[in-house]
């Protein structure tokens, strides 16, 4: 009979009569997790009881894929009682983003318990397996476990540069559906041989830069993704990898992201035809006023953002993912529409405004540029509404225009709904600080400490901070991580990204699904910034087309950015507001009197003779009906006042024509004939 190897208890986690994780101790009975301890997992992956025990191979993948290393199994000697829970921690971070894991180039951010095995990490019902432990401990996408670095994929310092550009934070913040494709577009402005900077082409006129950027499309971008020979821009003349795709579709996605990061950069693409090499059948920044939301669709909007009892239980990400929104899912999305709509912000905007006045971090680049700290963030105005709630002041970091505009913008909130919303945030702060349990801080969605890395020494170090700055919209480090939130670049990995990406799906839900909805191809695609154009076109329309003010409202640069975005004054709006100030300007003309007054009524009796010889406009019937109405009355009088010029006009002549030119300015515009 063969001799059985003794076993290396210090090495089998089944030997070891308790497991500690997270600080919540786990008895193990005959090896096995107890059952009474985890009720849920023959519904999570089909088995009642379970061991702790992990293989050489897991904790293999596990150390290459995240940045956390798993402790040893021993420690001088003997058991070490962390090992099981770093391997437990190490499965989160995967799960929640701060991974390596890499697909089709870049890296992955957080992913779904199926990805595990796709990904080739670990099988599903292992991956099941270890979350549910963690899930139990408490340790599972839990808000103070933020750490305020963004892991990623190891980048050359040319592809950082790039990433760190202005020109690319100007396309991600235009193009947020973009997000993650960095790498691509990277790839693609290298193949053309130029730069983030030289590829728009300053020095062009816009015939010309079109013409090049055709060409350059089919003679390097087309060639390159359709040709399974063609060399690596970044392997050094090697062949490039034979699982990469080629065909039209990679060149779909490389000039796609290409026309975005050129029209969020000021470079505008016309309409292409389908035969042309740039076609994308994509909405341009031009075609914007042909997709308007109506001030019925903006309500329709806000009741599906907040009504409760129409809430779906699962919704389904553009990628084909399912998820479950909460309560408090719906709520931030209710909150951020109707903020947006107050102050027509941009993603990254919308989602970086602090509780209180902070003042901004700026890094040594961008103070040699001129660019100073500014204040930011909400403040109350000292005024109040019919039913006590204050005004607040909203001020936001304009990250995109710092440099060539104002780096803040701020604008008083007016809306009741978004202020009582303002009202309670500030409340939750002020609660907090009286306050040190985590159940009553996760509640009220506050994180007073957080973890961040810092270098020392030549050596990356973790280390705890206390947080002071909170965010407006959602819980601290839901959708943007603790302790960036003022920084120029905002870090966005794993839980925030997917947290974001579901806000985009529940804006994107009630787009779709509102009585009258909204345009897919614009709305679904760019669910955040969609609202900043809503938002322009829902106040160009209230204010009468008033370019200007609606510029500073929303923090417009020029007028005509609103003009080129949005499209010109609508016929019929142009004929109403020429109406209404043509009259306004008569009425205060006929109000003088004296020898003007007189000129005036010798010209409305010119003006009678002169309707009956031609066809009459909108404004022309709109001024005879108002005088037919009431000029009559004194057409006598008017007439000898036309006669002799110098016969005073008398103070009831004076009285009648004020009543006539009041007539022709409240008088509705009647419908042309014209077409």
């Amino acid at each position: 009979m063969a001799q059985v190897s003794e076993i290396d208890q210090t090495k089998d986690p089944r030997f070891i009569d308790v497991i500690t994780v997270n600080g919540k101790p786990f008895e193990l009975v005959g090896g096995h997790f107890k059952e009474s301890d985890f009720p849920d997992a023959k519904k999570k992956f089909g088995k009642r009881t379970f061991t702790p025990i992990v293989s050489d191979k897991i904790i293999e993948k596990l150390d290459s894929y995240q940045k956390d290393k798993i402790k040893p199994r021993t420690k001088d000697g003997k058991r070490n009682p962390e090992w099981y829970e770093s391997v437990i921690q190490a499965v989160v971070n995967i799960k929640n983003g701060d991974n390596y894991l890499v697909k089709n180039g870049h890296p992955v951010g957080a992913i779904s318990d199926k990805q595990f095995s796709t990904l080739k990490v670990m099988d599903e019902n292992s991956a099941k397996k270890f979350l549910y432990v963690a899930e139990v401990a408490g340790m599972a996408g839990t808000a103070d476990a933020d750490v305020g670095l963004i892991t990623e994929l190891p980048l050359t310092e040319d592809e950082q540069k790039f990433r760190d550009s202005d020109e690319v934070a100007n396309w991600l913040e235009d193009f947020e559906a973009d997000i993650g494709n960095e790498h691509t577009l990277y790839k693609t402005i290298k193949l053309s041989g130029l730069n983030e900077k030289s590829i728009l082409k300053p020095n062009l006129d816009k015939t010309e830069r079109m013409r090049w950027l055709k060409k350059m499309a089919e003679e390097k971008l087309l060639e390159w993704a359709t040709n399974a020979d063609a060399k690596d821009p970044f392997g050094k003349g090697k062949g490039r990898s034979k699982k990469f795709k080629t065909g039209r579709s990679v060149f779909y996605f490389m000039i796609k992201f290409l026309r975005h990061y050129l029209e969020a950069n000021g470079w505008s693409i016309p309409e292409q035809k389908k035969g042309s090499i740039l076609y994308q059948g994509v909405v341009s920044h031009g075609k914007y006023k042909k997709l308007k939301a109506t001030p019925a669709q903006i309500d329709d909007m806000k009741i599906c953002l907040s009504d409760e009892s129409n809430f779906p239980k699962e919704l389904t990400s553009e990628d084909g993912t399912k998820w479950k929104p909460t309560k408090a899912d719906w709520y931030d999305g209710f909150f951020y529409f109707s903020l947006g709509m107050q102050m027509g912000y941009r993603a990254t905007e919308g989602l970086t405004i602090p509780v209180g006045n902070h003042f901004t971090v700026i890094s040594k680049k961008g103070i040699a540029r001129g660019f100073e700290p500014q204040e930011i963030g909400v403040e109350d105005t000292g005024e109040i509404d019919d039913d006590g709630t204050p005004y607040y002041l909203v001020k936001l970091y304009t990250r995109k225009t710092k440099y060539v505009d104002q780096p803040t913008h701020e604008g008083i909130v007016y809306d009741p709904f978004v202020n009582k919303m303002i009202k309670k945030r500030f409340d939750e702060v002020r609660q907090s600080k009286n306050v040190n349990d985590k159940a009553t801080l996760d509640k009220l969605g506050i994180v007073k400490k957080y973890s961040t890395f810092i270098v020392q020494d030549g050596k990356r170090k973790k280390v705890e901070k206390k947080n002071e700055v909170h965010t407006l919209i959602g819980a601290d480090g839901k959708y943007i991580s603790v302790g960036s939130l003022l920084d120029e670049k905002p870090k966005v990995s794993g839980l925030r990204t997917l947290n974001q990406k579901h806000l985009r799906d529940i804006m994107r839900h009630c787009y779709l699904n509102i009585p009258k909805p909204l345009d897919k191809e614009y709305f679904g695609l760019m669910p955040l910034h969609a609202i900043r154009h809503m938002f322009g076109q829902y106040w160009l329309a209230e204010s009468g087309w008033d370019y200007g003010w609606v510029a500073r409202l929303g923090h417009w640069g020029t007028v005509k950015e609103l003009q080129d975005s949005y499209g010109f004054m609508p016929d019929e709006v142009f004929d109403a507001k020429w109406k209404t100030i043509h009259a306004e300007a008569l009425s205060k003309s006929i109000k003088l009197g004296g020898e003007k007054g007189k000129t005036i009524a010798k010209r409305l009796s010119a003006t009678e003779v002169a309707l009956a010889k031609k066809e009459k406009t909108g404004l022309d019937k709109a001024l005879d009906k108002a005088y037919e109405d009431d000029a009559k009355i004194i057409a006598k009088q008017k007439e000898e006042i036309a006669e002799s010029e110098n016969s005073p006009i008398t103070n009831e002549d004076k009285d009648a024509l004020v009543v006539t030119a009041d007539t022709i300015a409240n008088e509705p515009l009647p419908e042309s004939d014209e077409k």
